[in-house]
């Protein structure tokens, strides 16, 4: 590759750095950074339903410094909201105990239709993303996993919702992982958006996905 010493930077034997996210402290607790609690994002609530919020305009969510429980509440509530009909997703690493694969269970349970696109090549995850695959199916999402020969880091949401006998549309999109444990340490932007634009180009993404699924399987 003609490469040269200036173009080589050294490395080291040991690649899993998140082991030392649960490094134990090895001093006291006056060498730790104070934990500050995540911020609210300024026209969000809870005690409202955010697909209503998010049809009025679009919500920026910068984690870790405001909550990632906007997301989560996001699909909790298409999981249980009976005008939602479908609920597509692309998801690449997930949390052993993950709150967002709970509820695309529980909305398959209610009758919707849940597509989820799982990369099991995940570096680190592959056994957690495996695990997570065959408990969706089990509960009768329709699985996806990956592309032969691509490597699927896209990490992708829409929702398709009836309202006034019409279709609508509600995307997440984001630079981080489904993953609410990394969300509290990794910096990362979500955006949560009914523009007619953007959920539609995510719309036929999804579906030429499912469609090279099904011709190969």
């Amino acid at each position: 590759m003609n490469l040269h010493g200036e173009n080589l930077i050294p490395g080291n034997r040991y690649h899993n750095f998140k082991n030392f996210i649960s490094f134990p402290n090895v001093g006291t607790p006056e060498l730790e950074y104070p934990r500050y609690p995540a911020l609210p994002v300024d026209g969000l609530t809870f005690d409202k339903s955010l697909m209503a919020m998010i049809a009025k305009q679009d919500y920026l969510i910068s984690t870790p410094y405001q909550t990632y429980d906007y997301v989560i509440h996001f699909l909790r509530e298409a999981a249980i909201d009976p005008k939602v009909k479908e609920i597509s997703i692309a998801v690449y690493r997930l949390a052993e105990n993950s709150r967002i694969m709970h509820a695309l269970i529980n909305a398959a349970k209610n009758g919707k239709k849940v597509n989820c696109l799982v990369e099991l090549r995940a570096r680190f995850d592959e056994q957690n993303n495996i695990t997570w695959s065959t408990r969706l199916e089990e509960e009768g999402v329709n699985v996806i996993y990956g592309i032969d020969g691509y490597k699927v880091h896209s990490k992708i949401c829409l929702v398709r919702r009836m309202d006034k006998e019409k279709d609508t549309y509600y995307a997440c999109l984001s630079t981080g992982n489904y993953n609410e444990k990394t969300a509290r340490m990794y910096a990362d932007h979500t955006l949560l958006t009914a523009n007619k634009k953007l959920p539609l180009i995510w719309l036929k993404f999804l579906k030429l996905l499912i469609k090279e699924f099904y011709l190969k399987g």
